[in-house]
């Protein structure tokens, strides 16, 4: 008996342990989902037909009214022609301001932008240009990379007929040309049904759908493309994406949207919600990430000063270049004036050379 109870008692005591670790299994909370479309589910968002048409409507109607009177705009909203010259005139300007205005703010592309239209007017007058030219005239607006692909984008247009890339696809060939410029200079001057997605429309769509998930992942953007391209209206393409960048640019702002007088608020996921909960934040769309730790570039830099002496002599040529001529030949350098220097479009790092080597040469100058 003793040996039978020894056997039974273990059993039940397992049996009560099992049940309690079971019970305590079942109370456990599952953690809550973030709120907003994840990665996960972006993919199946889409705006209803009802959506956007009124999106649409209120959008064009907003924009026709309140955007802003800029000189590109100008050109591009110009009388409607069958002029295939006219027709490249705007894709031109189109090509030119969206180009400048990456990573620089409007106000200061506006005199840039007048001054480069004033000397080169067509995509043909650019393509005559040299480098030393267009680097003169983009001097102050940085990232020099850009000024380099219009002219070698020009230059290309020019050799293969003269005539602009009509579709998105051809587009995408011309040097320098990326899928939002492409779907700008599309849509705009040859009124394409194609979208566009920079900065403000990732911001505008993901307050619209309340999407959470990193504005930063190649699958959300791709997404993102998507969603706008719903949204591109037919018969204005051109006046719609502007408008949707209009808005991102002066009402659906990162940090003080004003909502209040945004024409689509009916419309925006992010905003009800804020009536619903009081913790929500329109601000809180897009996700916020982590910036990207900054990158610190080197350069090298050597400053070369000439002087005569029994190794060489210095000379100079109609064309205003330097000769040195030494036992090893004949070395030509590129000889510009002070002025003239200062205002080449020179790199952060050599300008910093070159204003050091002036402050040298003036302190060592007061000494004598």
């Amino acid at each position: 008996m003793k040996k039978e109870a020894s056997n039974t008692t273990p059993a039940i005591a397992d049996t009560i342990t099992k049940s309690k670790k079971r019970t305590r299994k079942a109370c456990q909370l599952k953690p809550k989902p973030e709120p907003g479309f994840t990665i996960g589910d972006i993919e199946d968002i889409q705006f209803r037909e009802d959506e956007v048409a009124d999106i649409r409507s209120s959008l064009l109607k907003w924009y026709d009214i309140n955007h802003r009177d800029l000189p590109w705009r100008r050109i591009s909203e110009g009388e409607a022609t069958d002029d295939d010259d006219e027709i490249d005139r705007k894709a031109y300007a189109v090509w030119v301001s969206e180009i400048m205005l990456q990573q620089t703010r409007v106000q200061t592309v506006i005199s840039y932008f007048n001054r480069w239209m004033d000397k080169w007017p067509t995509v043909h007058h650019l393509a005559q240009a040299c480098i030393e030219e267009v680097n003169e005239v983009w001097a102050g607006l940085g990232y020099y990379r850009r000024a380099r692909f219009l002219l070698e984008g020009a230059k290309m247009v020019v050799e293969e007929g003269g005539k602009f890339p009509r579709s998105v696809s051809d587009l995408r060939k011309v040097k320098g040309i990326g899928d939002y410029t492409a779907g700008a200079i599309a849509s705009i001057a040859f009124k394409e049904t194609v979208p566009v997605v920079d900065g403000n429309v990732i911001r505008v769509i993901a307050r619209l759908k309340t999407i959470s998930a990193n504005p930063k992942d190649k699958a959300t953007i791709k997404n993102i493309w998507r969603l706008a391209g719903q949204l591109v209206d037919n018969h204005r393409p051109g006046d719609f994406n502007q408008a949707v960048m209009e808005l991102g640019a002066t009402l659906c702002t990162p940090l003080s949207p004003s909502c209040s007088s945004c024409p689509v608020s009916t419309q925006c996921s992010a905003l009800l919600k804020t009536k619903h909960d009081s913790s929500a934040l329109v601000t809180d769309y897009p996700t916020k990430v982590a910036k990207v730790k900054q990158r610190h570039d080197y350069s090298a830099v050597t400053v070369v000063e000439i002087l005569e002496s029994e190794q060489g002599t210095v000379s100079t040529s109609d064309s205003g270049n330097l000769h040195r001529k030494n036992n090893k030949g004949l070395m030509t350098f590129k000889y510009v004036d002070t002025k003239t220097l200062a205002t080449m479009g020179l790199s952060s790092g050599v300008r910093k050379a070159y204003n050091m080597v002036q402050k040298f040469r003036q302190s060592r100058s007061s000494l004598v």
